[in-house]
């Protein structure tokens, strides 16, 4: 793919948004996004959009992923990146229309949220905020809350599809049920969570509202779980913006920083590739480096 088809591409695509109605910034931006999207595809060798496999888009999601701001000297957020991935599948619309070449055929795995090493906690940390629960009903649930969000890695939504029959206190292991974007997986527990969690089903769930079989009880919107966590934070002394996911990203980097291979951080975190597990040897690099 040379320069001169690069314009080309981008010049038509550019006409096809305004047939379509889009605002001229959006035109703008796309049409940008567009020609950055296949001018990485001329870096890959890529003669021709005929060429375009899956492991292409995952390479071009993953460059992304390393993207720095000139301004900041962060990386991309991850809406920014999903636009950016969404502009994408927005052309292969277009080539599907215009030339018969579907270009976007996979799913790309999109880490949200994310500020370099700045929503890390460490491990001490970690143990100050599990310090600040105690053995009443509300602090063994608390605590649940950390071992699914910490401790087994889950997102949110993951968190609430736990059901009681999920938990395999024998094998110690917890089943994560499939979702639209994400297949199912089993993530090992360890012996500390696993005791929460026999003590949260033993002698607090039953204090909170039920949801039929779901592991969680009581509320369990996002804005409450977050609330939950940081005022556990609060308490601990750590000032910074914490969320459930940071959760997940902290343990991925303890993880790393204790030497578990890759591809099995990638499998518990239930990555579809490891290139968006990729982005945590970054944070351990900075967080060694001390920056």
């Amino acid at each position: 793919m040379n320069t001169k088809t690069i314009e080309q591409y981008s010049k038509n695509f550019k006409t096809y948004l305004f047939r379509l109605g889009y605002a001229e910034s959006t035109i703008k931006h796309s049409t940008n996004d567009i020609k950055t999207f296949l001018s990485h595809l001329q870096v890959q060798n890529i003669k021709s959009l005929q060429e375009v496999l899956p492991e292409h888009i995952h390479a071009y999601n993953a460059y992304l992923h390393g993207l720095k701001s000139r301004l900041t000297g962060t990386g991309l957020n991850g809406k920014t990146i999903q636009s950016k991935i969404n502009n994408v599948r927005l052309f292969s619309q277009f080539t599907e229309a215009t030339e018969k070449i579907k270009v976007y055929s996979t799913k790309v795995e999109i880490v949200p949220g994310i500020k370099q090493h700045k929503e890390i906690i460490s491990q001490e940390q970690i143990k100050n905020i599990y310090n600040q629960t105690d053995d009443s009903v509300k602090g063994m649930r608390d605590r649940v809350i950390l071992g699914l969000y910490y401790g087994c890695g889950l997102r949110y939504k993951e968190g609430l599809r736990v059901e009681l029959n999920h938990i395999d206190y024998k094998k110690e292991m917890l089943f994560i049920t499939p979702s639209k974007n994400y297949h199912s997986r089993y993530v090992p527990i360890n012996q500390q969570v696993l005791k929460d969690f026999k003590d949260y089903e033993s002698y607090a769930r039953s204090s909170f509202k039920q949801r039929g079989n779901s592991f969680l009880s009581g509320s369990v919107s996002n804005s409450f779980l977050n609330k939950t966590l940081q005022n556990l934070c609060e308490k601990a002394g750590i000032n910074k913006q914490i969320c459930l996911h940071s959760l997940r990203h902290s343990v991925a980097t303890h993880l790393l920083q204790q030497a578990m291979p890759l591809e099995q951080i990638a499998k518990f975190l239930g990555h579809n590739t490891i290139r968006a597990t990729q982005i945590y040897t970054h944070i351990v690099e900075e967080l060694h480096h001390g920056k």
